[in-house]
């Protein structure tokens, strides 16, 4: 065998997540000062945390530079167990970094110890962790411990010494004890009295965080002593944790301990497991990765080890596909057979253009901008030194986050021009609320400050960019044009404002060769196309002597741009198994096949362009199917993202049943990890536009499990529905299949109009008529249920279709009358006679209408903002959790807890809050007592004001919620 297969080198992209260990030859890690951005970060989220934990005199002492490690330590531990930021992991770094260079590399070892031997009370007072807390894998002390480990690693002798001092007296739980073996991994006494208090220990008990462990532990014995009883949950989400192992062990050590692991993991740790197992270069581990890798990962190993692939697993040749004879060349359209990206292009000379930053403001626009008020917490810069001060601390780091925006949007613009060129937050907090000020005061000066924020917002900081084009401005906006969700109004706006200007300094790119900037320049002209824009981009260009190139471009069609491309590995050994693309029964010869593919994958208006001649000749079903082929095998190796158009250009392929299988798929992924795919997948939904598509978009905006998926499926629904003047509901009455209906669709629908019921939807009677009774499914919903007009006439659909009233009296309908589905609470003393009269007539209802429980308050209750009703009774947790599923809330505590109270939003800020002796459980009910119910509170949580009452409410809403209440917790 090649001496190649027989030989592990780790890639590069694992090696560089390698943890040194003492005298392992690898070089102490490369630091560069942190700048005062990053000294921001860390003293912004240190007065986070101090002001969040209880009064603790040695943390005062330790923050007025005396060190302390105790103070040091709970310092540590309250900015790592109560502070949000996307900044924190950064800030533990740093701040560890900063105690070492201040007091030593003892002293900060020592206190991460210490920090995670504490734990902290409901009131936030540290105190000695419990004598058997172990590291749990949800922690994240270890990010600060992390530098120091690297620190270590190439310390002098006296040094570490020192710090194996400073460190063992903390080590009084099993979580200090995994932590200081960690920062020592080196030091055998701590590893194996680490192992064995592991071997000891109850196998029931929770488990220390394997990644700590496994980037700890010393040889394969070690190895496989925790691997079976430590907690995997965090193992392939800490980069240093699965690379480490392999690089202390070695591949052949490593991989039955991790073999015995793959079972115990969810599907996405296993793929990254077997990532790594796929670079061993051992039979075992090849046969391994063949048997449980994913196609990607299956095919990474076979590229590293060829020789090994032939050997032990050949791979089959690809399912020839269906004989058919070949189309002639001479009948096919000029995208398939000449294609315009093989037709050399001519060199232009380099360009080299000067910048002209500019500013354009519609009429008021930059007065109305300057005027917005500033959010209060930045509005007053009293508790500020003077403005020179002031500047000094920021660069200091020595401002709280707040204090640094105060600073910045109140400072005169002689003192903050330039912090504005220099300076930029770890994130622009609340940006919506002040970047169009900031714009509009200073103008160009923070055109670099809001570039810079543009990665953290992109839609806020474009649009207060709007009025300030310059190069960068215009580069920076033009890129992000190529991202899969850009800010493409905003950046629309730019460009259109300012036209020939804001494209001048890309026309280099323009005419450049080919890259992501020439990409981004043309995206950028796209937006320029319109005959108004013309003119004025020749003369611009004119200028600079490149009229006829640029001409070129404007006249070109959307394919003129694209450019050779070699398909990737992937789709190379697709394209034989495909199925055919037929044209008049003959399949589409494979050159023309390659070219589809390039149509298929350049971007929108070029694929779309480049389909017209080629659906004019081609089977659309046929089209189709070698559309969902095509999906089906991308996402068998494994989806890769450069290849998302595959994905994209079903909006121009799929047919109903293509649509259809790609609902079900958009559906799924979310559960999949794959939310990004499916936020792509709802784009093609509605790019399809059928009704078999709108279908599967209002389906998954009804349906999803996942409340961003529903969410981003509704928006997309009632933008559909706006088009044809049509709200989201009405359009969904209008997608109801015509057909045999389906058990899914009448369950669907028969909750439509339970829900429509109670929140008091109306239609006119054309639309009864026309629409609902029109479908046959839907009519068979409708006429089994009682109808109002909005004049509080009721009516039933007689057996020959007519409306009639409780007599049987005919009931006119007029077409713009508005009618709704009846609630059981407004008929009063009428509800008896139509319930008779319905079984009378034998109607078996779609839903409980007539018979549905309702619950009326009294003169009392509606006079008050708190029920008692409730209060003593008692309800199983299951029964509430049953609340939860329609739609109350309740607030996680972490651990399995929750607060004792049940939230139900009503509308706007309005709630319902239901207090509880104890907290709904996150985790099994099993053999928990019921839970005892209280008062049930009206409030109002966006006003400081006199709290709402129960009489002002919608009574139907309000009987709906008291009856399920009723329902949990029956008296």
């Amino acid at each position: 065998m090649d001496a190649t297969e027989s030989t592990y080198a780790m890639g590069p992209a694992l090696a560089r997540h390698v943890l040194p260990r003492r005298g392992d030859g690898s070089a102490p890690e490369p630091r560069k000062p942190p700048g005062p951005a990053d000294l921001a970060l860390v003293a912004d989220l240190c007065l986070r945390a101090r002001s969040r934990v209880a009064a603790v005199p040695r943390l005062d002492t330790f923050l007025r530079g005396v060190p302390d490690p105790f103070g040091a330590a709970v310092l540590y531990r309250a900015l790592d167990s109560l502070v949000t930021s996307p900044g924190k992991a950064k800030a533990q770094r740093l701040l560890t970094r900063r105690w070492a260079a201040d007091h030593g590399l003892p002293f900060a070892a020592g206190a991460v110890t210490a920090a995670t031997a504490l734990t902290l009370s409901y009131q936030h007072d540290p105190h000695p962790a419990p004598e058997d807390q172990h590291y749990h894998p949800f922690w994240t002390l270890h990010r600060g411990a992390v530098p120091l480990r690297h620190d270590l690693a190439h310390a002098p002798d006296e040094v570490r010494a020192a710090a194996r001092t400073a460190i063992a007296r903390h080590r009084t739980t099993p979580a200090a004890r995994a932590i200081a073996a960690f920062l020592l991994p080196d030091d055998p006494t701590w590893t194996v009295e680490l192992c064995a208090e592991i071997a000891a220990a109850d196998p029931d008990a929770p488990g220390h965080d394997l990644a700590l462990l496994v980037a700890t532990v010393a040889d394969r014995a070690q190895f496989e002593t925790v691997v079976d009883r430590a907690d995997p949950e965090c193992l392939t989400s800490r980069s240093w944790a699965l690379p480490t192992l392999v690089a202390t062990l070695g591949p052949g050590a490593a991989l039955p301990g991790l073999t015995r692991l793959l079972p115990t993991l969810t599907a996405p740790q296993r793929a990254k497991v077997l990532d790594v197992i796929a670079e061993f270069p051992s039979d075992d581990a090849f046969t391994l990765v063949l048997t449980a890798g994913t196609p990607p990962v299956q095919r990474k190993a076979r590229d590293r080890f060829p020789l090994r692939a032939a050997r032990l697993a050949p791979e089959p040749e690809p399912t020839p596909r269906p004989a058919h004879p070949e189309a002639d060349p001479a009948d096919l359209p000029s995208p398939l057979v000449n294609p315009p990206w093989e037709t050399p292009k001519p060199q232009v000379k380099p360009l080299r253009v000067a910048d002209r930053p500019h500013e354009r403001w519609l009429p008021g626009e930059r007065e109305e901008w300057a005027a917005r008020p500033l959010p209060e917490e930045f509005a007053d810069p009293g508790g500020l030194p003077d403005w020179p001060e002031a500047v000094a601390a920021l660069h200091a780091g020595a401002l709280a986050r707040h204090q640094q925006l105060t600073l910045l949007l109140n400072a005169p613009e002689a003192v903050v021009a330039p912090v504005l060129a220099t300076w930029r937050p770890d994130y622009p907090v609340r940006l919506a609320d002040w970047a169009h000020r900031l714009a509009a005061t200073h103008g160009h000066a923070a055109s670099a400050f809001l570039r810079d924020a543009v990665k953290h917002v992109p839609r806020v900081a474009a649009s207060a960019l709007v009025p300030l084009a310059d190069a960068d401005t215009s580069k920076l906006l033009a890129t992000q044009l190529l991202r899969r969700t850009p800010p493409l109004a905003e950046v629309t706006a730019y460009f259109t404002r300012h036209g020939a200007h804001a494209l001048r300094p890309l026309l280099p790119a323009l005419l450049g060769g080919p890259g992501p900037s020439r990409r981004a320049a043309e995206a950028a002209l796209r937006l320029l196309a319109g005959p108004e824009h013309r003119e004025p981009l020749l003369e611009m260009a004119a200028e600079l002597g490149r009229a006829d190139a640029l001409r070129a471009l404007l006249d070109a069609g959307p394919l003129d741009s694209l450019t050779p491309t070699t398909p990737p590995g992937w789709l190379n050994r697709a394209i034989p198994a495909l199925p055919p693309v037929l044209v008049a029964g003959r399949a589409l010869p494979e050159p023309a096949v390659r070219n589809l593919l390039h149509v298929l994958a350049a971007h929108p208006d070029a694929r779309r362009a480049g389909l017209v001649p080629v659906k004019r000749v081609c089977e659309a079903g046929s089209l189709a199917r070698f559309g969902s082929a095509l999906l089906e095998r991308w996402l068998a190796e494994g989806a890769e993202p450069a290849s998302t158009w595959v994905l994209e250009a079903q909006s121009d392929l799929a047919d109903d049943r293509a649509t259809a299988e790609l609902t079900a798929l958009v559906a799924r992924w979310p559960g999949e990890g794959d939310h990004q795919r499916a936020t792509t997948g709802l784009a093609v939904l509605a790019g399809i536009g059928t009704e078999e598509a709108l279908r599967g978009l209002d389906r998954i905006a009804r349906t999803a499990k996942f409340p961003v998926l529903r969410a981003d499926a509704t928006r997309r629904i009632a933008e559909a529905a706006r088009a044809v003047g049509l709200d989201a509901e009405q359009l969904a009455d209008r997608l109801v299949p015509h057909g045999r209906p389906a058990a899914a669709v009448v369950r669907d629908q028969t909750k439509r109009l339970e829900r429509a019921m109670v929140e008091g939807r109306t239609w006119s009677a054309a639309e009864f008529h026309g629409v609902l009774r029109a479908n046959p499914l839907l009519r068979d919903l409708v006429d089994r249920l009682l109808w109002s007009t909005a004049g509080g006439t009721r009516f039933r659909v007689a057996e020959d279709g007519t409306a009639a009233d409780l007599v049987d009296t005919p009931v006119p309908l007029p077409d713009d009358t508005r009618l709704h589905v009846v609630h059981p609470l407004g008929l009063g003393a009428d509800l008896p006679a139509w319930a008779e009269l319905l079984a009378d007539h034998e109607v078996v209802q779609p839903f409980p209408q007539l018979g549905r429980p309702v619950v009326a308050l009294t003169a009392a209750e509606r006079a008050t903002s708190t029920l008692t009703r409730f209060d003593g009774a008692q309800a199983a947790p299951g029964a509430l959790l049953a609340l939860v599923r329609r739609g109350w809330r309740r607030e996680d505590l972490g651990g399995g807890r929750s607060e004792p109270w049940l939230t139900k939003p009503l509308h706007g800020s309005t709630e319902l809050v239901l207090h509880l002796d104890r907290g709904v459980p996150f985790g099994s009910f099993a053999g928990l007592p019921r839970i005892r119910l209280g008062a049930l509170d009206l409030v109002d949580q966006g006003s400081p004001g006199p709290e709402p009452l129960f009489g002002d409410q919608d009574p139907v809403r309000l009987s709906e919620e008291l009856a399920h209440l009723a329902a949990a917790a029956p008296r």
